[in-house]
Protein backbone atom coordinates (compact mmCIF):
# COMPACT_ATOMS: atom_id res chain seq x y z
CA UNK A 1 0.00 0.00 0.00
CA UNK A 2 1.33 3.39 -0.75
CA UNK A 3 1.21 5.94 1.87
CA UNK A 4 -0.16 8.72 0.36
CA UNK A 5 -3.09 6.48 -1.22
CA UNK A 6 -6.41 8.52 -1.37
CA UNK A 7 -4.58 11.93 -0.04
CA UNK A 8 -5.52 15.00 -1.72
CA UNK A 9 -5.33 19.08 -1.37
CA UNK A 10 -7.64 21.04 -0.97
CA UNK A 11 -8.24 24.68 0.40
CA UNK A 12 -11.43 25.60 2.03
CA UNK A 13 -12.84 21.79 1.71
CA UNK A 14 -12.37 21.75 -2.32
CA UNK A 15 -9.61 20.19 -4.31
CA UNK A 16 -7.02 23.02 -5.51
CA UNK A 17 -5.60 23.04 -9.01
CA UNK A 18 -1.98 22.00 -8.09
CA UNK A 19 -0.28 23.80 -10.44
CA UNK A 20 3.74 23.21 -11.47
CA UNK A 21 6.71 23.91 -13.36
CA UNK A 22 10.23 22.80 -14.20
CA UNK A 23 12.33 25.25 -12.48
CA UNK A 24 11.23 28.80 -11.11
CA UNK A 25 14.78 30.25 -10.49
CA UNK A 26 15.25 30.68 -7.06
CA UNK A 27 11.23 31.81 -6.19
CA UNK A 28 7.39 30.95 -7.25
CA UNK A 29 4.71 33.15 -9.02
CA UNK A 30 1.80 34.26 -7.98
CA UNK A 31 -1.29 33.21 -10.07
CA UNK A 32 -3.03 36.29 -10.57
CA UNK A 33 0.62 37.29 -11.77
CA UNK A 34 0.84 35.15 -14.61
CA UNK A 35 -2.66 34.82 -15.14
CA UNK A 36 -6.10 36.13 -15.44
CA UNK A 37 -7.58 34.50 -12.19
CA UNK A 38 -5.35 34.24 -8.59
CA UNK A 39 -6.06 30.91 -6.43
CA UNK A 40 -5.01 32.20 -2.40
CA UNK A 41 -2.64 29.38 -2.17
CA UNK A 42 -0.80 29.98 -5.43
CA UNK A 43 1.37 32.85 -4.10
CA UNK A 44 4.88 33.51 -4.66
CA UNK A 45 7.48 31.62 -2.51
CA UNK A 46 11.22 31.34 -1.93
CA UNK A 47 12.67 28.45 -3.56
CA UNK A 48 16.50 28.31 -2.17
CA UNK A 49 17.13 24.53 -3.67
CA UNK A 50 16.21 24.45 -7.23
CA UNK A 51 18.42 22.92 -8.75
CA UNK A 52 17.92 22.66 -12.20
CA UNK A 53 20.58 21.86 -14.37
CA UNK A 54 20.41 24.57 -17.34
CA UNK A 55 19.11 27.58 -15.22
CA UNK A 56 20.42 30.59 -17.68
CA UNK A 57 19.50 30.67 -21.51
CA UNK A 58 20.50 33.24 -23.40
CA UNK A 59 18.64 33.01 -26.95
CA UNK A 60 19.00 36.16 -29.87
CA UNK A 61 16.45 37.22 -32.02
CA UNK A 62 17.42 39.94 -34.93
CA UNK A 63 15.08 42.91 -34.07
CA UNK A 64 12.69 42.16 -37.01
CA UNK A 65 11.94 39.16 -35.87
CA UNK A 66 11.15 40.58 -32.41
CA UNK A 67 9.08 43.20 -34.35
CA UNK A 68 7.15 40.50 -36.14
CA UNK A 69 6.79 38.40 -32.91
CA UNK A 70 5.13 40.80 -31.03
CA UNK A 71 3.74 43.03 -33.93
CA UNK A 72 5.45 46.23 -32.17
CA UNK A 73 7.54 48.64 -34.56
CA UNK A 74 10.73 49.99 -33.19
CA UNK A 75 11.46 52.34 -35.88
CA UNK A 76 10.67 55.66 -35.13
CA UNK A 77 11.17 59.13 -37.56
CA UNK A 78 13.83 61.42 -36.23
CA UNK A 79 13.46 65.29 -36.59
CA UNK A 80 15.91 65.29 -39.57
CA UNK A 81 13.83 62.96 -41.26
CA UNK A 82 14.44 59.09 -42.44
CA UNK A 83 14.08 56.37 -39.91
CA UNK A 84 15.68 54.87 -37.18
CA UNK A 85 15.82 51.43 -34.77
CA UNK A 86 14.62 52.49 -31.44
CA UNK A 87 14.41 49.21 -29.89
CA UNK A 88 13.44 50.40 -26.45
CA UNK A 89 11.62 47.71 -24.20
CA UNK A 90 10.99 48.91 -20.30
CA UNK A 91 9.49 46.96 -17.68
CA UNK A 92 6.44 48.75 -16.79
CA UNK A 93 5.41 46.81 -14.09
CA UNK A 94 7.06 43.84 -12.01
CA UNK A 95 5.52 40.35 -10.38
CA UNK A 96 5.49 39.48 -6.93
CA UNK A 97 7.99 37.29 -7.66
CA UNK A 98 10.41 39.72 -9.08
CA UNK A 99 9.87 39.01 -12.78
CA UNK A 100 8.57 41.35 -15.71
CA UNK A 101 5.15 41.28 -15.90
CA UNK A 102 4.48 44.31 -18.33
CA UNK A 103 6.58 45.69 -20.83
CA UNK A 104 6.72 48.94 -23.31
CA UNK A 105 7.52 49.31 -26.41
CA UNK A 106 6.95 52.69 -27.23
CA UNK A 107 3.62 53.46 -26.16
CA UNK A 108 2.69 49.57 -26.68
CA UNK A 109 2.13 47.09 -23.25
CA UNK A 110 2.97 43.95 -23.57
CA UNK A 111 2.24 41.33 -20.83
CA UNK A 112 5.58 39.22 -19.96
CA UNK A 113 3.30 35.75 -20.86
CA UNK A 114 3.12 36.80 -24.50
CA UNK A 115 6.65 38.24 -24.91
CA UNK A 116 7.40 34.54 -23.78
CA UNK A 117 5.26 32.63 -25.98
CA UNK A 118 5.76 34.61 -28.83
CA UNK A 119 9.45 34.49 -28.77
CA UNK A 120 9.26 30.61 -27.24
CA UNK A 121 11.46 31.50 -23.98
CA UNK A 122 11.91 29.46 -21.03
CA UNK A 123 10.13 31.54 -18.61
CA UNK A 124 9.11 35.27 -17.51
CA UNK A 125 12.30 35.53 -15.76
CA UNK A 126 14.17 37.02 -18.28
CA UNK A 127 16.24 40.57 -18.89
CA UNK A 128 17.52 41.67 -22.75
CA UNK A 129 20.65 43.50 -24.11
CA UNK A 130 20.19 44.65 -27.19
CA UNK A 131 23.79 45.03 -29.95
CA UNK A 132 23.43 46.50 -33.19
CA UNK A 133 20.48 44.77 -34.82
CA UNK A 134 20.02 41.74 -32.50
CA UNK A 135 18.57 41.78 -29.11
CA UNK A 136 18.98 38.73 -26.65
CA UNK A 137 16.55 37.58 -23.87
CA UNK A 138 18.34 35.76 -20.59
CA UNK A 139 15.94 33.26 -18.98
CA UNK A 140 16.22 31.97 -15.88
CA UNK A 141 14.27 28.74 -14.51
CA UNK A 142 12.02 26.74 -16.97
CA UNK A 143 7.85 27.50 -17.31
CA UNK A 144 5.23 29.91 -15.84
CA UNK A 145 6.61 29.77 -12.26
CA UNK A 146 3.30 29.28 -10.57
CA UNK A 147 3.04 26.74 -8.18
CA UNK A 148 5.24 23.41 -7.07
CA UNK A 149 8.66 23.67 -8.64
CA UNK A 150 9.75 20.35 -9.70
CA UNK A 151 13.53 21.42 -9.03
CA UNK A 152 12.83 22.84 -5.96
CA UNK A 153 10.79 19.89 -4.79
CA UNK A 154 13.65 17.70 -5.31
CA UNK A 155 16.01 19.74 -3.78
CA UNK A 156 13.99 19.89 -0.60
CA UNK A 157 13.04 16.26 -0.25
CA UNK A 158 17.37 15.82 -0.52
CA UNK A 159 17.67 18.25 2.55
CA UNK A 160 15.65 16.37 4.56
CA UNK A 161 12.06 17.67 4.16
CA UNK A 162 8.52 15.11 3.70
CA UNK A 163 6.53 15.71 1.12
CA UNK A 164 3.94 17.09 3.37
CA UNK A 165 5.98 20.49 4.10
CA UNK A 166 7.15 20.70 0.34
CA UNK A 167 3.39 20.06 -0.78
CA UNK A 168 3.06 22.97 1.94
CA UNK A 169 5.63 25.49 1.04
CA UNK A 170 4.08 25.48 -2.84
CA UNK A 171 0.60 25.37 -2.00
CA UNK A 172 -0.03 28.19 0.57
CA UNK A 173 -2.90 27.28 3.47
CA UNK A 174 -3.87 23.65 1.99
CA UNK A 175 -4.76 20.99 4.11
CA UNK A 176 -3.69 17.35 2.96
CA UNK A 177 -7.12 15.20 3.19
CA UNK A 178 -7.67 11.49 3.34
CA UNK A 179 -10.46 10.18 0.68
CA UNK A 180 -10.91 7.34 2.61
CA UNK A 181 -9.47 5.80 -0.97
CA UNK A 182 -6.71 3.89 1.33
CA UNK A 183 -9.12 1.89 2.77
CA UNK A 184 -10.72 0.20 -0.25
Amino acid sequence: MHATRGEVLTYGGKLIEAVYHASCGGRTESAGDVWKFDFPYLHSVPCPYDAAPQPVRTVSFSLLQVEKALGINFTVAPASGGSKISPVLKVAEKTAGGRPKTLLAGAEKIPAVVVRDRLGLRSTNFNWKVKGDQIAFTTTGYGHGVGLCQYGAKGLAAHGYDYRTILRHYYRGVAITNTGAADR
